[in-house]
């Protein structure tokens, strides 16, 4: 049996911009989960032109009943990244994670922090 989970917390850090050719972050990344009992599942859709950074994602329980265990998340794409100025490990496409759990409660919430990019540069 699957049920939701809800994520609190989202942040997308991609910086300012005045060109409003930019789509919003709620528009360029969309985050979509359920729990199996043992697990949350965390579905990224990654607009075409965007791009996550592995290294950001932080993961964090919100009730002291909810207990999360180490991410595993797929192999990425290394890409130079002229903004760190460093090869980086990124998802230009569709991502699912998973995060073992253990919980009582039947909608548990987790904070999710991650930070992406546009291939346009922001």
């Amino acid at each position: 049996m699957s049920q939701s989970v809800m994520a609190t917390g989202l942040q997308t850090l991609l910086g300012q911009t005045t060109d409003n050719d930019f789509l919003p972050v709620e528009e360029a990344f969309q985050l979509n989960g359920y729990h199996t009992g043992e697990e949350a599942v965390l579905q990224f859709t990654v607009t075409p032109g965007h791009y996550l950074y592995r290294h950001m994602f932080r993961f964090q329980a919100v009730d002291s009943n909810t207990k999360l265990g180490n991410p595993v998340l797929p192999d990425g794409i290394i890409k130079f990244d002229p903004y760190q100025q460093a090869e980086l490990e990124t998802y230009p496409e569709d991502i699912e994670i998973r995060l073992p759990i253990e919980t009582h409660e039947p909608l548990p919430e987790i904070a999710v922090t991650f930070q992406g990019c546009a291939d346009a540069g922001l």
